[in-house]
């Protein structure tokens, strides 16, 4: 049970800061959308950082990575947005954009997860 309120409590958190942020920019459906891209790719950077120090290295306790990985991280970027906009870009008849804004975030998030792994490891 405490691994479940754990992860409820990052998840919360991490949908709260989420939301936080993007009240504080305007996500006009039809144009690139940038923030969600920014988070997503910093989440993913964070989230290789994460895995490293909370999996690999075990340096904190299992509650803190399921608090972090789990609960936070995954509720902070989420695929959901990415392809509601996608959709919006579409509808918007701006096609060029949401295959750029796909590609992007793909290949951003990926090496960006990639790098934060590769970065710990070298501390």
């Amino acid at each position: 049970m405490t691994k479940i309120l754990v992860i409820a409590l990052g998840g919360a958190i991490g949908s709260v800061a989420r939301y936080l942020i993007a009240n504080s920019v305007d996500l006009t459906p039809g144009k690139f959308p940038f923030l969600t891209l920014s988070i997503n790719a910093f989440g993913s950077f964070m989230m290789g950082v994460a895995f490293v120090i909370l999996v690999e290295k075990s340096l904190f306790p299992s509650e803190i990575r399921d608090f972090v990985i789990i609960g936070f991280l995954s509720a902070f970027t989420t695929f959901s947005t990415f392809a509601f906009e996608v959709y919006f870009l579409f509808q918007n008849q701006n096609i060029m954009l949401a295959l750029l804004y796909i590609i992007l975030s793909v290949l951003l998030c990926c090496l960006l997860l990639f790098l934060g792994i590769y970065f710990v490891r070298l501390i």
